[in-house]
């Protein structure tokens, strides 16, 4: 919808918490434009093996995708209750091999939410994507 009011691709960042990141991490990973990038709080990646060359030990296909090439930040607190480290663990795993500017940030202490410490980092990381207009 944003392409089509004449938004240029390079301008739009998905991101979300929770169930929110895991459809954001999906939707870029499966879109066919380039977007500016992609930020994920406290989720997971929805249906791997879609991004591991399902079981077949063959590199997934995704790999040739746009968004694996445009920066993605992930933000998890490391006691997270709702979403297990296990699952935010393998989704570094298949990111990690698929996308060429992906960076993980955890969080000691903190659960299933954002705090200070992860408002800091998203900027940081808008302002990567966008420069010091970022918030202009």
């Amino acid at each position: 919808k944003e392409l089509e009011l004449g938004i240029p691709a390079s301008n739009i960042v998905l991101g979300g918490f929770s169930q929110g990141g895991a459809l954001a991490l999906y939707s870029s990973l499966t879109c066919s434009t380039r977007l500016g990038g992609t930020f994920l709080l406290s989720t997971w990646l929805p249906a791997p093996w879609e991004f591991t060359g399902h079981g077949s030990g063959k590199p997934s296909l995704v790999h040739a995708l746009p968004n694996c090439h445009s920066p993605m930040l992930q933000c998890y607190g490391v006691d997270d209750g709702q979403i297990p480290i296990q699952w935010a663990s393998h989704g570094n795993e298949v990111l990690s091999k698929i996308h060429s500017d992906y960076i993980l940030r955890k969080y000691k202490a903190m659960g299933h939410k954002v705090n200070q410490e992860v408002e800091h980092d998203v900027a940081i990381f808008m302002v990567k994507i966008f420069g010091e207009n970022a918030y202009n």
